[in-house]
């Protein structure tokens, strides 16, 4: 089934009047609603029920780019992110919404179907290992931001797929030297840990990371996170 034909996105399309939210990135905002949002988010949940800004406001800014705003919404509203096309979001732009009210016949019959905004063209497509890698994790920097444990789940299974399957030292590397740091989440590191140590010896004899302060970094965080987990197995939660 393509996207455009999921019922998900069909319904989205006749619900989008109803939306409650605004988020914005600066570069794009979209138009969503609390009762998603805060069933995946404690976060947004907090500061939309908190005497703050954004609860006066209904309004949200999201201190990340464009793609990983969009891959967020899209996982949101469907349980699930692409790197080569948007689905939820491009509904749910502010953009796309205006459009589909000035299309609108006097009996409120829309004019343009929803395959065109579902199949709009996406010209940030990532297309190198290294690119992909970008997108995963900022996708888990964010779901990490935001406390979202299945997108950070999910993004990381992501990334590990591609570094077991499209192995590429230069690429991994590269990855490492630009994103360490980026996110918070310990599984997240523990995993790029196991990875690292499985080709260190070609790393280390290809002088692929002249600043072996990051595969350090890595290293430690992903012991730290292995350590946590053991230490925390057998304890029993208070009922």
């Amino acid at each position: 089934m393509a996207a455009s034909d999921s019922p998900t996105l069909r319904n989205l399309q006749n619900i989008t009047r109803f939306s409650d939210l605004t988020l914005d990135c600066g570069d794009g905002s979209f138009k969503v609603h609390i009762a998603t949002v805060c069933l995946h988010s404690p976060v947004m949940t907090t500061a939309l029920t908190s005497k703050s800004i954004e609860a006066h406001t209904k309004k949200i800014k999201i201190p990340f780019d464009l793609p990983s705003v969009k891959r967020l919404i899209d996982f949101m509203y469907t349980g699930d992110y692409n790197l080569s096309y948007y689905t939820a979001s491009v509904i749910l732009s502010t953009a796309h919404v205006v459009d589909q009210i000035s299309t609108m016949g006097g009996s409120g019959k829309k004019v343009v179907p929803i395959a065109r905004a579902a199949n709009t063209p996406n010209y940030d497509r990532p297309t190198f290992i290294y690119e992909k890698l970008i997108c995963h994790g900022r996708v888990n920097a964010i779901a990490d931001y935001y406390d979202i444990p299945a997108l950070r789940a999910l993004s990381t299974e992501r990334t590990r797929g591609i570094l077991e399957s499209e192995w590429h030292d230069k690429h991994f590397c590269h990855f490492l030297r630009n994103f360490s740091g980026s996110t918070g989440d310990s599984k997240f590191h523990q995993m790029l840990g196991t990875i690292a140590m499985e080709h260190v010896d070609d790393i280390l004899e290809d002088r692929l990371l002249e600043d072996t302060r990051v595969l350090r970094e890595i290293k430690l965080r992903s012991t730290i996170a292995i350590g946590f987990s053991e230490g925390t197995q057998g304890i029993d939660k208070p009922n």
